[in-house]
């Protein structure tokens, strides 16, 4: 090896599928805790994503990654939305199982910007690197901050929920 090459990065290895789960499952833990007890919310709301981006960053395929951001896209509504479930079938009057899948197969609608982020994040790495990591994540919190903006919304917002503390939100 010559003196001045330089060492390619380890290669990433896939989490088995309850690894993953368990980290999308912190990570909306997290949201969901931030989402209901105002003292926590901001130190929550701020660290609310590692694990997932942790999880993520295992994501070696398109395909992992998009399944990826649909899981943490169905826990997130599920965690800081649940109120909505509940809302949804009385308002319909229809069973609390209903509203429960009504929000969930809404989930992805709510939430595109996790779908987006996990994708553009997962192809950037692909293609720039792992050594790359400051364009990868312009362009994933690009991705991110475009869906939010473009994509119609129920909710005026959903991060930001948890860190403006109100009684009637």
């Amino acid at each position: 090896m010559r003196a001045d090459a330089i060492p390619s990065p380890p290669a990433r290895r896939s989490w088995p599928w309850w690894a993953h789960g368990a980290a999308i499952a912190g990570s909306a833990l997290a949201f969901g805790l931030g989402a209901h007890v105002d003292a926590i919310s901001v130190p929550l709301f701020a660290i609310a994503l590692l694990p997932w981006l942790a999880a993520l960053d295992r994501c070696t395929r398109a395909r992992s990654a998009l399944l990826s951001g649909l899981v943490m896209s169905l826990c997130f509504a599920a965690a800081v939305f649940a109120w909505f479930a509940a809302g949804i079938a009385s308002y319909g009057g229809l069973p609390l199982g209903y509203g429960w899948g009504m929000l969930l197969l809404a989930a992805p609608l709510l939430q595109p910007q996790l779908l987006a982020y996990a994708l553009v994040r997962q192809q950037a790495r692909a293609h720039l690197g792992a050594e790359r990591w400051v364009a990868v994540a312009w362009l994933a919190t690009s991705a991110w901050v475009a869906a939010d903006a473009f994509w119609p919304k129920l909710f005026a917002d959903g991060l930001g929920h948890g860190l403006h503390a109100s009684r009637h939100l």
